[in-house]
């Protein structure tokens, strides 16, 4: 066209209904796949060394398979039972209990950024980093830990991270000391599938003991992206203008990302937290303006028995109450509640240093025991004087230990309810009911999120 309007040759923005077979295949590109020398997965570290120079570790193996302490185990690692331990080596077998005694050797070039040094440490199973006095710092969780595969290179609760403190790394030396329990984090059925029957010829490996310097906004590009994959693939999909809005912006930040050099690699990080925060912002919406306000509060579910003795229950407390510690550190405005009057005295007995930082945090309101029972009992086989000797026993720790009875019963995972429970629960002080097993039923759809439950004489 002739005239007085001009037009540009190239433009960088397209204005058009994204197309989903095309658009939803992307995100699963962007974190992990056959790209991943281009995709943010390339770009997650700005050093990483897998070097026997570098992170020395010694290893100790329990004869059987019951729970060693710190103090049995510190002198076997210096003895001739113990021997070296790298990467790709055979841990041990189903329910094997192993202490390694980590050296890091921190090198100058880590000191040239204030980004964290974190040490990458995968058993394929579950274990306890501590410190050199023994005190638990936080759980490990190696995988893989099940059949789910989410999204391509997913896997389910892998927590392999451990943040070097700034002291050491300026020192340049690093020593702690992990407590290796060889059962996923559901045990050890067959094939990795909670339900199967136990596989008593399970091995565990050393997958990965990697000093990294992670870059942390890539990291935290990543967990924008995966928040956004998650609102595009809603139960409501492309009838939300949310989940559309998500998948507008997921595509616009893989389009905008390169990883050439650093300097490219930082700016379009930057430029991807940008896009993201267009949805899942803090500013997206006036709270105060809301309605509803919803508080979001960490919990772990630990059974007390399940698939593993009572050892691994313990154990499992440690490893996932020390992290909820961990994360207060880190993160202040962090919440966490927890139940059963059982494994707080297990914690109390086993742990005592760990007991005693989760006291203080019940004191500071970031932990909060929750419950007023024993544990988290069953309702249809146990007797009326069992299900009230479960609140008599429970309020007396709780009011020994907290300083107060709990309000609220918390049977989350119960299989059905004894009719005298509200009876019960009245006459040892609680006032609410929490559960979310009864939405479960598959055969009779429970009408009520929320109501008021009378028991048989009234309560």
């Amino acid at each position: 066209m002739s005239g007085q309007y001009t037009y540009p040759r190239l433009t960088e923005e397209v204005e058009h209904n994204l197309l989903p077979g095309i658009s939803l295949k992307r995100l699963d590109l962007f974190l992990e796949g056959p790209y991943n020398e281009y995709d943010l997965s390339s770009v997650l570290d700005r050093i990483r060394l897998d070097d026997e120079q570098i992170v020395n570790m010694t290893i100790w193996s329990a004869p059987g398979i019951e729970k060693v302490t710190f103090d049995e185990a510190t002198p076997k690692l210096k003895g001739d039972e113990a021997k070296p331990l790298k990467k790709g080596d055979l841990i041990g077998g189903s329910w094997g209990q192993h202490w390694v005694k980590v050296e890091i050797n921190i090198p100058s070039r880590f000191r040239e950024s204030d980004e964290p040094v974190v040490f990458e440490f995968d058993p394929g199973c579950e274990a306890l980093i501590c410190d050199i006095t023994g005190h638990p710092l936080h759980g490990i969780t190696g995988g893989p830990n099940s059949t789910i595969n989410a999204y391509p290179g997913y896997v389910e609760d892998r927590r392999i991270k451990h943040i070097i403190p700034r002291e050491a790394v300026n020192q340049g030396k690093y020593e702690c000391y992990i407590e290796v329990a060889c059962n996923g984090i559901f045990g050890i059925g067959i094939n990795g599938y909670r339900h199967h029957e136990p596989d008593m010829n399970m091995k565990y490996h050393l997958a990965r003991a990697d000093l990294v310097q992670i870059r942390s906004a890539a990291h935290a590009l990543k967990v924008d992206f995966q928040i956004l994959k998650q609102f595009v693939r809603s139960p409501q999909g492309d009838k939300s203008p949310v989940s559309r809005k998500a998948l507008k912006a997921a595509n616009e930040i893989m389009n905008v990302f390169r990883n050439d050099n650093d300097r490219l690699i930082d700016e379009t990080i930057v430029q991807g937290r940008e896009i993201a925060k267009n949805v899942i912002g803090e500013g997206l919406n006036d709270f105060e303006d809301d309605e509803t306000k919803v508080w979001a509060i960490g919990h772990c579910h630990i059974d007390t028995g399940w698939l593993w003795r009572y050892i691994h229950t313990q154990q499992k407390i440690a490893r996932s109450w020390s992290t909820q510690i961990d994360l207060m550190t880190r993160y202040p405005e962090h919440q966490f509640t927890a139940s059963s009057a059982q494994q707080f005295q297990w914690l109390e007995k086993l742990y005592p240093t760990l007991y005693e930082r989760v006291i203080q945090a019940v004191k500071d309101d970031k932990f909060h025991p929750i419950g007023g029972s024993w544990l988290e009992h069953d309702c249809i086989l146990p007797s009326g004087e069992s299900l009230i000797r479960q609140y008599l026993y429970g309020q007396r720790f709780f009011q020994e230990k907290f300083g107060w009875k709990s309000n609220i019963a918390w049977l989350p995972d119960t299989f059905g309810y004894a009719s005298q429970l509200p009876q019960i629960l009245r006459l040892a002080g609680i006032e609410y009911f929490f559960t979310q097993k009864l939405s479960w039923n598959n055969i009779n759809v429970f009408p009520h999120s929320t109501f008021n439950w009378s028991g048989l004489d009234g309560s």
